[in-house]
């Protein structure tokens, strides 16, 4: 599994040359709705939080069968994310829009999907095979800022994701991964703590190592935490260990270094993870990174496989079944 993670920027790379197939544009669009699953569907949250901080587009996530209601199809770019192809949520979600949207478009590698997107004739990268999803990141957020940027809709200018590939390095985040490992072996419920700018990292940190480790976590967002997550640890029966994201706003800072204290004071071990990086997509890469490595060298002294997730593929034959007899 490492190995694949070990491949990153050239994935990235690659994915960047790409070609879109059946370029629409969409430049009036006021809207971009990101619907997918797991390891795809984290690239929504990726982008709606980068969104925030550039204020071009707002985006929004679906990671359900359908779309909502209040969506007005008709200023509102639409992107489809399944590395397999075959998520049956996200091609359901894509049925659903299909016939309403006047801007849609699909990223994934293979499957169903893919063959919806040549079907209606809509824009559609193809992103290389051979990966599991969560593994397949640099592919889908890079493909999905590619398709973007050739319907007419960048988040961020495309000089800049071209320049955040250099944040992936996989010698300088496995330094860190083996640290965090070392951290987490014996964590029997981790705790991911991050800034509401970073949000988006803790939810993959938790997902890699619910899916790579096979450990569970839970996720806590700074400000919001301290409204009611905090006070859950006063009677100092459930501590753990806490990793703590913290980036380069001061503020933000100060917030993680007082809520460090108060985990250890209430008996957490914790670590603070420091995001590197020239720009705020750089800091994610470099994060994301440092996770997933970190997630698979804990699976590794768990003597678990990282690539096996049982009661994912358990779900899926039963929603295959639900949804064929419905």
């Amino acid at each position: 599994m490492l190995k694949y993670y070990a491949k990153w920027k050239d994935l990235a790379l690659r994915t960047l040359e790409s070609e879109v197939l059946n370029v629409k544009k969409c430049e009036d669009a006021e809207l971009v709705v990101v619907s997918g699953m797991g390891g795809s569907g984290i690239v929504g949250d990726y982008l709606s939080s980068l969104a925030d901080e550039t204020g071009k587009y707002p985006v929004f996530v679906v990671k359900d069968f359908s779309i909502p209601k209040w969506i007005d199809s008709s200023r509102t770019f639409i992107v489809s994310i399944s590395y397999s192809g075959e998520t049956l949520e996200t091609i359901k979600a894509f049925t659903y829009v299909s016939d309403l949207a006047k801007c849609i478009g699909v990223v994934t590698s293979d499957g169903k999907l893919a063959d919806l997107a040549k079907s209606y004739s809509v824009p559609l990268l193809l992103l290389e095979r051979g990966y599991v999803p969560r593994a397949a990141f640099p592919a889908l957020l890079f493909g999905t800022f590619k398709l973007l940027h050739e319907v007419g809709i960048d988040i961020l200018p495309l000089d800049i994701v071209k320049r955040s590939v250099n944040a992936i390095d996989i010698d300088r985040a496995k330094s860190i991964s083996e640290k965090l490992a070392s951290f987490l072996v014996t964590s029997k419920y981790p705790l991911i703590v991050a800034p509401w700018k970073y949000r988006a990292l803790a939810i993959r940190f938790k997902n890699e190592l619910n899916e790579n480790s096979k450990v569970p976590a839970k996720v806590e967002v700074i400000p919001e935490l301290f409204h009611n997550d905090i006070v859950g640890w006063e009677q100092k029966k459930f501590a753990d260990k806490a990793i703590l994201i913290t980036g380069s706003n001061s503020m933000n800072k100060e917030l993680v270094e007082f809520y460090r204290g108060f985990l250890e004071d209430v008996g957490f071990e914790t670590f603070v993870l420091k995001l590197e990086g020239e720009d705020y997509l750089q800091e994610l890469l470099y994060g994301t990174l440092c996770a997933g490595v970190a997630s698979v060298l804990l699976a590794s002294e768990l003597g678990v496989d990282p690539l096996k997730t049982r009661s994912i593929s358990s779900y899926k034959k039963f929603l295959g079944k639900l949804v064929s007899s419905a």
